[in-house]
């Protein structure tokens, strides 16, 4: 169900507070909720996101809307 989960993703920009500068990426608070397992936090407190992790989810849900355009080519081919 990877693209189910995906879908309540968001990509962002934000500023680092901690670094001073502007990123775009994910924020942790709204991974963790879903991927928990993404998300690390610092001795200070400071969550960041593993995205060479999430590379793997985001390559099956790829997958699964290829599969749903396949579907789609073929009932509209018929």
């Amino acid at each position: 169900n990877s693209l189910e989960k995906v879908k309540q993703l968001r990509g962002v920009e934000y500023d680092r507070i901690d670094l001073k500068c502007h990123q775009i990426g994910v924020i942790a608070q709204e991974v963790e909720k879903i991927y928990p397992e993404f998300v690390s936090e610092n001795e200070d407190g400071i969550k960041s996101v593993s995205y060479g992790q999430m590379v793997s989810v985001l390559i099956e849900a790829i997958k699964d809307l290829s599969e749903e355009v396949d579907n789609l080519k073929t009932i509209i081919n018929n």
